[in-house]
């Protein structure tokens, strides 16, 4: 299995964005908001929200260590710094699923929110019909 990092999402991703976002077979598991096509534009839009420090939390590119080849993203949302807690969300591109990486990306992340940031409790809401 091949490695992979977390890394600051880039205007670049946008297309593989687009991919995962109008698919109606990830999107139907993310609880809303994505039920209209999503153009590369508001792709774009979306990163540039992250790059411009206007998301409320902390989203990253999940991608290969030595290509930097973008394979889905996950974050940290709705953070609440004062009692040290965040939920957690991921999403991987339907040709990168059962392969280990979201397991990777999850253990990634997780080390980031309790080591680096002193979270002290994460949430994760799974579907259960998700496989």
């Amino acid at each position: 299995m091949a490695d992979i990092v977390l890394r600051p999402l880039r205007l670049e991703d946008a297309p593989r964005v687009c991919l995962w976002m109008n698919d109606k077979d990830t999107v139907r598991y993310l609880g809303g908001g994505f039920e209209n096509p999503v153009s590369l534009e508001d792709a774009k839009e979306r990163i540039a929200l992250q790059l411009d420090g206007e998301f409320t939390g902390e989203r990253f590119a999940v991608s290969f260590a030595d290509t930097g080849e973008y394979l889905g993203e996950c974050s940290l949302l709705l953070p609440d710094g004062r009692a040290k807690k965040a939920k957690l969300a991921l999403v991987l591109l339907p040709g990168a699923r059962g392969r280990g990486y979201a397991l990777q990306a999850l253990k990634l992340l997780l080390d980031y929110a309790f080591l680096q940031k002193g979270y002290q409790r994460l949430y994760l809401k799974w579907a259960f019909k998700n496989q």
